[in-house]
């Protein structure tokens, strides 16, 4: 970086394009091809481009969108990164010694200089297809997008760590202003399962489940939407506002998150003024990069896919028999058969 380079200062939520480094762990298989593991782990760069596309949609309006600096994915070529046997990988978040043992990552802001406390953990099954595609409402790119804001100094909307009933609170959790107090998680309260039937409703019938305007409405949207303002949805009745359950930064199912999907101003500006402050570096060049794109990879929208007919399809990607019956009556692909049952449970809908 040119030493006469001026960053600007984090009120002006300056735009940013931050440079990721990132490394695919693999480990020894004798009985897979080639003797390596995970399957498929050749095809991270394919994976990870997919992934990528669809968390800077969502990242777009904080002004903080991210870029593949160098991938390190083969291990004949970065032998560090392959372990010794499938459960020594399982293990290398959660053990706590040993040499193929990650440090603990979970404080923030995490380190901009020293790179193994700097770290994002995403799994390895999360970026597979069965959650890094359309069916999966972008599981995988929404789940890059919360690591890569915990890395940014961003809290859970519910509280710094882990979703645990003995310790929830209707406390101010992550001192955001603009995120209303929530008793847990979306995805664990009372309410989730009214919550996801609402987002369903929402994403396919509303929106009439059409990603290009999904997609072109989580790049623009800022703060809450009016659809996720829902008096029923509120675990702390005697305070402000109600359970955001499309935040970015709670759990909940991925069809909230896909319709509802979005970050407060308020937010927006923790995240500038927490990565100025304590990560500097990162914060400089993220700028420095914004401005001096030659030679980066380009900023890429999501490619075209073909839409999926959620009548049609279980949420396993299981093709629904387009006849079927059960106890005598006929039904035709994916069909609710009790006011219990999720029209898209395999356990209740006949699949191919």
């Amino acid at each position: 970086m040119p030493p006469d380079f001026q960053p600007a200062p984090p009120a002006s939520l300056p735009a940013l394009y931050v440079p990721l480094v990132v490394h695919v762990l693999t480990y020894r298989d004798p009985a897979l091809p080639g003797g390596v593991g995970p399957p498929r782990w050749a095809e991270a760069p394919a994976f990870l481009d997919r992934a990528l596309r669809i968390t800077n949609v969502l990242s777009r309006p904080t002004n903080i969108t991210f870029f593949i600096k160098e991938l390190r994915y083969n291990a004949s070529v970065h032998p560090e990164l392959l372990l010794p046997n499938k459960p020594a990988w399982g293990q290398v978040y959660s053990c706590k010694a040993g040499s193929v043992c990650l440090p603990s990552g979970e404080s923030m802001n995490r380190s901009d200089v020293q790179p193994v406390y700097g770290r994002v953990w995403v799994s390895w099954h999360a970026l597979l297809p069965d959650a890094n595609s359309l069916l999966s409402y972008n599981f995988a790119s929404v789940a890059l997008l919360h690591e890569a804001f915990h890395h940014l100094g961003l809290p859970h909307t519910f509280g710094s760590n882990a979703d645990n009933p003995r310790t929830n609170s209707c406390a101010d959790d992550d001192g955001v202003a603009d995120t209303s107090a929530s008793l847990g998680a979306a995805s664990t309260s009372s309410l989730s399962v009214t919550a996801e039937y609402y987002c369903k409703e929402l994403f396919w019938i509303k929106y009439g489940g059409d990603w290009n305007a999904i997609y072109q409405r989580l790049s623009s949207r800022l703060g809450t939407p009016v659809e996720d303002m829902n008096a029923w949805a509120d675990s702390c009745p005697g305070l402000p506002g109600y359970d955001s359950l499309g935040n970015y930064m709670t759990y909940d199912a991925p069809v909230c998150i896909a319709a509802l999907g979005h970050f407060t101003r308020g937010q927006v500006e923790l995240v500038h003024q927490s990565t100025s402050v304590l990560n500097p570096v990162l914060y400089a060049w993220g700028q420095y990069y914004e401005t001096h794109r030659e030679g980066l990879p380009s900023l890429l929208d999501p490619e075209p896919e073909p839409s999926v007919d959620p009548c049609k399809v279980t949420e396993d990607g299981c093709a629904c028999k387009a006849s079927w019956r059960i106890d005598g009556d006929k039904y035709a692909y994916c069909k609710r058969i009790s006011s219990d049952d999720d029209p898209r449970d395999t356990l209740h809908l006949g699949a191919l």
